[in-house]
């Protein structure tokens, strides 16, 4: 009796579909119902691909005359004769199989850790409240006149409204790509990137305080963009089975591309707001002020100077 030999029909992100287990060679792989493994597959041949064994005691895969040809995974090159790599994945048709002995090495098993706190219905819930809160102090903090209590909540309402949008694709796209929908772990992760995205900019406080709006607004735009990146990565390391290096650095390609064209934006609406009279409509107040900024007179003054300068100039 031969080794225990088993064949690996994988699926579309290389996971095992399922195993077939053989002892005797050689192994027919095929269409047709008269083989040892038959294949769900329209275009692998009736009678595609056989596993033998060499006189030198070596595995072998052979084509067995086949239209669409054996191949390896990933490898444009046709087969008609290949020896067994264990480690290699061949095609026939449109499936793709490994083939392995029953000695071949496994991992050890993984440890069986509960899902993290954040990963829970609680924690998206209260991710919710918390962004819900966030969004409602905006929007009254903005405020520079009376208004109802309805038209306060239309942004927060909309804005939530997008959250959970964006939250139901990315879970679509787990549940695609990785098995699980893991909604609740989106729904955190998208509601701590936006609540740091609206702390970053809530930073004006800081330059208030300091007197220091030009530093202020850099970092700002810093902290948002680090928190955009930290944001896509999770939703990319949820949603992939191994995600890998490629995600933290499409995650930070997107940021940093979205804070460019945000960048632009702004700038062509300054330009065109240059003619008209910009104001802070959220007033702070003086007790945040830590640095005091120059005398009232030496204002006056520097205006004084800077008017006689200008009548010098048009009288020129």
């Amino acid at each position: 009796m031969d080794e225990l030999i088993h064949i690996e029909v994988l699926g579309r992100h290389g996971e095992v579909a399922h195993r077939h287990a053989v002892r005797t060679l050689p192994v027919r792989i095929r269409r047709a119902y008269d083989n040892d493994l038959i294949l769900e597959d329209p275009y692998a041949a009736p009678h595609h691909a056989v596993v033998e064994r060499t006189p030198a005691g070596e595995l072998e895969l052979v084509d067995a005359g086949s239209r669409n040809g054996l191949f390896r995974a990933c490898v444009k090159h046709r087969l008609a004769r290949e020896r067994v790599d264990p480690a290699a994945r061949f095609r026939a048709g449109r499936t793709e199989f490994r083939i392995r002995s029953g000695a071949h090495p496994v991992a050890e098993e993984r440890i069986d850790c509960p899902a993290g706190a954040l990963r829970t219905p609680l924690a998206g819930a209260l991710a919710v409240l918390v962004v819900v809160a966030v969004l409602l102090f905006d929007a009254w903090s903005g405020m520079d006149e009376r208004t109802e209590l309805a038209k306060v909540a239309v942004a927060p309402v909309f804005i939530m409204l997008a959250l959970f949008i964006w939250t139901g694709a990315w879970g679509l796209a787990s549940r695609l790509l990785a098995g699980e929908h893991r909604f609740a772990a989106h729904l955190v992760t998208a509601s701590l990137a936006l609540i740091g995205i609206f702390a970053a900019d809530r930073l004006d406080y800081v330059a208030h305080a300091f007197s220091a709006p030009e530093a202020t607004s850099l970092a700002a735009i810093a902290a948002v963009g680090a928190l955009l990146a930290w944001g896509l990565w999770r939703h990319l390391a949820l949603a992939l089975r191994k995600p890998g290096r490629g995600a933290a650095v499409a995650a930070v390609a997107v940021a940093t591309t979205c804070l460019g064209v945000f960048a632009l934006f702004t700038d062509f609406l300054r330009a065109e707001r240059a003619v008209h009279l910009t104001y802070l409509k959220a007033i702070k107040p003086p007790v945040v002020c830590l640095v005091q900024g120059g005398e009232p007179a030496q204002f006056f003054g520097n205006a004084a100077e800077l008017k006689s300068e200008l009548a010098l100039l048009t009288r020129k």
